[in-house]
């Protein structure tokens, strides 16, 4: 499958033949986007049996392009394409070009580098943790007075919210150190050494209000906040 990024503009095209010659045929396409939304961009006759259509890429996954022929010729054609999500990857398509003595100015691999890229990237994600920064969403349930994330290393906590019985959200104030910077009287603290957070009243322990999943804890994953590596403790 072909890789792209959000923004790119490949037209796609497909030929219609008849015991292997080129034929001009009725087509029609449908484009299915990965919010499974369906629509016909418009087609370009470009050559004796030859279509193509312009994609316009505005949102990350797959994408299916479906040719139905008719007419002269009947016959059906499908191409799909992966468009990557936006962000920040392991290294960039300039380094590996460089790293491999690639010259910048042919850009005919760059989609096949990238695929190596991400492949890689997942790998070491999968061996050492994450490595690319990227936002966490992740649900914990109280009434634990310490949660440690499920994830690491930690390079941020970016909110804490909890939810009491009866239903009232709090949003939770990071302290910077205990008994440093304002309190709410809905605080927590965050070690980023072992990626915990300790909820607190101030500079005292607290517990999280009891419940199931009523803790939503979003947070940055990555190895480029600062974070020396001494090893994951519990």
């Amino acid at each position: 499958m072909t890789s792209y990024d959000v923004g790119d503009s490949p037209d796609i095209s497909t030929t219609v033949l008849v015991a292997n010659t080129p034929t001009d045929a009725t087509m029609s396409i449908l484009r299915t986007a990965p919010d499974n939304t369906v629509d016909s961009p418009a087609i370009v006759h470009t050559g004796l049996g030859a279509y193509k259509v312009n994609a316009s890429l505005t949102m990350p996954g797959n994408w299916l392009y479906h040719w139905t022929a008719s007419g002269a010729a009947i016959g059906v054609d499908e191409y799909q394409i992966y468009v990557q999500p936006p962000g920040f990857r392991i290294i960039s398509v300039q380094d590996a070009k460089r790293h491999i003595n690639k010259t910048m100015t042919y850009t005919g691999d760059d989609n096949e580098l990238r695929d190596f890229i991400s492949v890689a990237g997942e790998l070491c994600d999968k061996l050492a943790g994450p490595t690319v920064n990227r936002t966490v969403v992740e649900y914990y349930s109280g009434p634990a007075v310490e949660i440690f994330l499920r994830q690491w290393p930690v390079v941020s906590v970016t909110s804490v919210v909890e939810s009491w019985p009866g239903g009232p959200n709090y949003n939770v104030t990071q302290e910077t150190d205990l008994g440093v910077g304002p309190s709410t009287g809905y605080d927590f603290t965050f070690d980023q050494q072992v990626g915990s957070i300790t909820r607190r009243v101030n500079a005292w322990t607290y517990a999280f209000p009891p419940g199931r999943n009523n803790i939503k804890v979003t947070y940055v994953v990555g190895r480029f906040g600062g974070l020396v590596d001494r090893g994951r403790r519990r």
